[in-house]
């Protein structure tokens, strides 16, 4: 999976130089199947701007909690590298998707899907 960092979609373009004095981080991180779904690790969400999960069993939710530093800003591109869907807030992503997501300050809000 790849990212496409040259989008022309502004408000993607704006969450990626930076919007609110956020920034994606260039680390990435795979993450192995959630095979019982859950909360993803609060150290992959607060010391990766990637994380790519090779999620292989199907129907599973996945949660992300708030950062740690809780200052709205921060960009994570969250996709999914494995064989099977998983659902993240409501959304079905399929293998080979991702979601462009932000966090407001209180809440992670998705800007983009798919890739």
């Amino acid at each position: 999976m790849s990212f496409n960092y040259g989008t022309q979609d502004p408000y993607v373009k704006t969450a990626l130089v930076g919007a609110a004095g956020g920034a994606v981080g260039s680390a990435t991180v795979t993450v192995a199947n959630m095979a019982s779904g859950g909360a993803m690790a609060q150290a992959n969400i607060d010391n990766y701007g990637i994380i790519l999960l090779n999620q292989t069993t199907a129907g599973q939710t996945i949660t992300l909690a708030a950062p740690t530093d809780t200052t709205a800003g921060k960009v994570l591109m969250f996709g999914n590298v494995g064989s099977q869907t998983f659902t993240y807030s409501g959304l079905s992503v399929t293998a080979g998707e991702g979601v462009i997501l932000v966090w407001s300050g209180s809440a992670w809000i998705c800007i983009g899907k798919g890739f």
